[in-house]
């Protein structure tokens, strides 16, 4: 059974979800993909949008449309794993685009580039961020990669 998408983000920081605002949304879409790698199942498939790894099931159920009809609460070793989640990444958590980088490297490594060694791909996963499928600054999605590399999220 799915867990409530907001009791999972409000464990975070304590704060209430917010969808208000675009950077809102894609923070919610984008800190639910990097829980599910940190070894927390919530039953989500996520494939390639605009802005990286995308659910449409994350969004209703962000929005208060769970597609199940009710969601089962945060046992205790997960409410850990969300602790300590929020404990690597805590500075990062409120940037959209760091988000949004970190999840995009994270499933092109799984999606496109599961075969190879990560220092084969490295710059080829630079290239897609930068100069490919987004436009961001190679030097800021090299940073990305090297906190998630520190923290073994990318190998």
């Amino acid at each position: 059974m799915r867990k409530s998408v907001a009791d999972v983000l409000k464990s975070l920081d304590g704060k209430e979800v917010t969808v208000d605002e675009f950077d809102d949304r894609l923070k919610n879409q984008k800190i639910i993909y990097l829980l599910q790698e940190f070894d927390l199942d919530f039953g989500y498939t996520y494939n390639w949008y605009l802005y990286g790894p995308y659910c449409k099931e994350v969004t209703k159920d962000t929005y208060g449309h769970p597609v199940e009809p009710a969601a089962s609460p945060l046992s205790n070793t997960e409410k850990e794993r969300i602790a300590a989640f929020g404990r690597i990444f805590k500075s990062n958590l409120s940037d959209p685009e760091w988000l949004e980088v970190a999840a995009s490297l994270i499933y092109l490594r799984k999606k496109k580039y599961s075969q190879q060694k990560l220092s084969a791909i490295r710059d080829n996963l630079i290239d897609d961020m930068a100069f490919g499928l987004k436009n961001f600054h190679p030097r800021f999605v090299l940073d990305v990669m090297v906190k998630l590399e520190k923290e073994q999220f990318l190998k």
